[in-house]
């Protein structure tokens, strides 16, 4: 089937950026539609618990480009999924060069806008930070387009087969339905995430680190994006990873006959 991709990338920084202690954690970098969608702009991991930091845009967007900005921390699960928890919201201009004060219990935050709908010109979103007063640091670069259709979370994938690749892998087949995914994830009964890839358009991908000869029955995919993650797929069928071979010790060679 073939798919119309409506996001693209923009400019690739380096994966993982660092000032001082403060890590620019990687992000997507794709286009953005226009809309009132929620994007996320910065994922920081800090030294220490943030208690204030001061956004500023080196890109092109306004104020007015802008509905809302608002700072998250992680949640229970690594990286921007869907749980993290809203610490603070500006719904009101300035946006930028505004300093916001709070405490957070976690040190892997992330900053996310809204976008307007009636942006007429391609804009940029790059964050500039100063991290508790003292350290300054830049984020990636976001382009928000103007005239494409609004996004949203992805379709869910289609489960199709698990496969045993050896004793420690399993692979999981399934149909990609969406057509704005950033990426996919499996996640077991106690929707912990056991395999992950940040890459669309792919129709399987392998989860490893498994029990030999151990039987697995309640992985589930997903696709994610900015907007969050699709619903959940049916479960796949029971896979078993491969047993490990025995090793038998060689037969005893009686000694050698030497004839002169």
């Amino acid at each position: 089937m073939r798919k119309i991709i409506l996001i693209t990338v923009f400019i690739l920084m380096p994966a993982m950026a660092s000032a001082g202690d403060v890590i620019v954690n990687n992000q997507s970098t794709y286009a953005v539609p226009p809309g009132s969608s929620k994007v996320l702009i910065l994922d920081l991991t800090l030294p220490e618990k943030l208690s204030s930091i001061k956004i500023s845009n080196l890109g092109t967007a306004r104020h007015g480009d802008i509905s809302k900005l608002s700072i998250f921390e992680d949640g229970v699960s690594a990286g921007w999924d869907g749980d993290e928890s809203e610490k603070l919201a500006r719904s009101t201009s300035p946006f930028w060069g505004f300093e916001y004060a709070s405490d957070f219990s976690k040190q892997r935050i992330f900053v996310a806008v809204n976008i307007v709908s009636d942006i007429a010109v391609d804009k940029t979103i790059q964050v500039q930070a100063v991290i508790n007063s003292s350290t300054t640091i830049t984020g990636l670069t976001r382009k928000i387009l103007p005239g494409a259709s609004q996004p949203s979370v992805p379709a869910t994938p289609l489960a199709q087969s698990g496969k045993a690749l050896s004793t420690s892998t399993i692979r999981w087949n399934f149909m990609d339905l969406s057509v704005n995914e950033f990426g996919f994830r499996i996640k077991n009964s106690l929707l912990k995430t056991v395999a992950e890839i940040e890459q669309g358009d792919v129709s399987f991908f392998d989860e490893t680190g498994l029990a030999p000869n151990t039987c697995y029955s309640d992985r589930r995919a997903y696709a994610f994006n900015d907007r969050g993650e699709s619903f959940p797929s049916l479960i796949f069928d029971e896979v078993c990873t491969l047993a490990v071979e025995e090793v038998r010790p060689p037969e005893e060679v009686g000694p050698q006959r030497i004839v002169n």
